[in-house]
């Protein structure tokens, strides 16, 4: 599972959606887990 901060992910949300493709990807805020971004495909 990847981890991105959340800056990271505002600053390239296009590349988030790209790691995403290969799972899901952790979000983090202060350096604690805060979100999980996933395709949809990714729930079947």
């Amino acid at each position: 599972m990847q981890t991105i901060t959340s800056r990271e992910f505002s600053q390239d949300t296009s590349g988030a959606k790209r790691k995403a493709q290969n799972g899901p990807v952790v979000i983090t805020e202060r350096g604690k887990p805060s979100h999980v971004l996933m395709t949809w495909a990714g729930l079947r």
